[in-house]
């Protein structure tokens, strides 16, 4: 009797640690099983998320395209960022051009002047320092020389058949409006040394800022 009593105890012990066990197994797979349900949700979140963004770059890119098939339908868009001289937009008979600062256009590389003989030129500044030199003179050649330094937001025409050049700065952009046929063949070209005349206009308003001085003395 007295065994029996004993192994029914130790059955007992058995089943009490296998219930312990067991609920504690249990206890393991719930916690796996809500880490695996938020990892769940934080995947369908993100990928919810990544789709509607993906849409919306779509929709953003579909409507950009659009925007600018209208535009180019609408509006004609032109620019250029090269160094130099560059004609983009021509219509009937003239032409409006893009100049960006290049080395030839500063003033220690100027050695010639210009006159257009069927058109007016036009500049409007747009970005940086740019300087026109116009100077007086018919076919003998430029004379007194004069520089305009141009101003943002203001327009600067220069008429047919006068001498002029100009200089540029590093930075420097500039609208040129002119007629498209304006070439060498309807344009004159002289060879001049612009520092020096400038530096004779110099000398120049010297020489009347002394003699005035003189006569008021």
């Amino acid at each position: 009797m007295g065994d029996i009593s004993v192994f029914y105890k130790k059955r007992l012990v058995q089943l009490q640690y296998f219930v312990q066990f067991s609920r504690e197994q249990e206890e393991k797979r719930l916690e796996q099983n809500a880490l695996l349900q938020e990892e769940w949700n934080d995947c369908r979140i993100q990928c919810h998320h990544g789709a509607k963004a993906g849409r919306t770059e779509d929709k953003e890119g579909r409507t950009r395209g659009r925007s600018e098939a209208v535009e180019q339908e609408l509006i004609e868009i032109k620019g250029c960022s090269e160094a130099g001289y560059h004609p983009l937009v021509f219509f009937e008979g003239w032409r409006v051009a893009l100049l960006n600062d290049t080395p030839r256009f500063h003033l220690d590389q100027i050695d010639e002047m210009q006159r257009h003989n069927t058109s007016d030129e036009v500049f409007l500044l747009l970005e940086g320092s740019f300087t026109l030199y116009a100077a007086d003179g018919g076919d003998e050649g430029p004379g007194t020389v004069r520089a305009v330094e141009l101003e943002t937001g203001k327009m600067y025409r220069v008429p047919k058949g006068v001498w002029h050049t100009h200089a540029t700065v590093p930075g420097t952009k500039v609208v040129i409006i002119e007629n498209a046929d304006v070439s060498s063949d309807n344009s004159d070209r002289v060879s001049v040394d612009l520092r020096a005349k400038l530096e004779e206009k110099g000398r120049g308003k010297n020489h009347h800022r002394n003699k005035d001085r003189k006569s008021v003395v």
